[in-house]
């Protein structure tokens, strides 16, 4: 068997159990994903089989859409809502319209630093398992293009 299979990765799991799933129930070895999606996020995983593998890179490559929810006023170790809470302040009231204008600040290229609990590897190393280990890596930033953020509620 060889081709595509859009997955809708549920939330509570990871992308490589997803694979890891998938090459027990097709008993097929090679099987590989375009790209992780956090364990606490939901949303369509691309999933390679057979000779479509070699192409994941390209579908990597491709444009991606996300759906955020954000919470103001709180920083967490993990830059996300798992964990741990460093700091809490309180957020100032502020109009939709000013909002629209920071969010207008992220279109476009910018430089993205990976946080330190991501599946980005340095040197080898997944920089989750070196900051669950107590060693903070700072990645080299990378350069990503936004072409729309939209506000939605």
């Amino acid at each position: 068997m060889d081709g595509f299979f859009n997955i809708d990765k549920p939330k509570g799991i990871t992308s490589y159990d997803v694979i890891r799933i998938l090459k027990k129930r097709l008993n097929m070895q090679r099987i590989g994903h375009a790209g992780n999606l956090d364990p606490h996020a939901t949303g369509v995983l691309v999933v390679g089989v057979g000779r479509a593998t070699r192409f994941l890179p390209f579908v990597q490559e491709l444009e991606k859409e996300y759906i955020a929810v954000i919470q103001l006023g709180v920083l967490n170790d993990t830059l996300d809502i798992t964990g741990e809470v460093l700091d809490t302040k309180e957020v100032r009231p502020f109009s939709q319209e000013r909002l629209l204008e920071v969010l207008k600040q992220f279109e476009g290229e910018i430089k993205q630093v990976p946080p330190a609990y991501s599946a980005v590897r340095v040197d080898g190393q997944r920089l989750y398992k070196l900051a669950r280990e107590g060693i903070h890596v700072v990645p080299k930033p990378k350069t990503v293009f936004i072409h729309k953020l939209e506000l939605l509620a």
